[in-house]
């Protein structure tokens, strides 16, 4: 679905799943990666706060990669937290 996705649209795929691995299409492949384990305290919001940090990284003109590691290390920060949306 991702390579399809790309030729069509030129778009990437990337599939967040929750504390299991991020699977995404960079345009030649599909890659997987690693979540770090963490305690949730209250996981509301994490897929907001991955996508800020998923995109603010691509807007910096980081590769996706980068963008999807930032994005994960921000959904685990508001994971941690009992307070949705305080990552900092």
């Amino acid at each position: 679905v991702g390579g399809e996705l790309f030729e069509r649209y030129g778009t990437r795929l990337v599939l967040t799943r929750g504390s299991r691995s991020i699977w995404y299409h960079d345009g030649s492949s599909l890659r997987e990666e690693a979540v770090e384990p963490r305690r949730a305290l209250n996981p509301t919001g994490s897929g907001d706060a991955f996508t800020a940090g998923l995109t603010a990284t691509l807007a910096d003109g980081g590769t996706l990669r980068d963008a999807i590691r930032e994005g994960s290390r921000l959904g685990r920060l508001n994971a941690e937290r009992l307070m949705p949306g305080s990552v900092l």
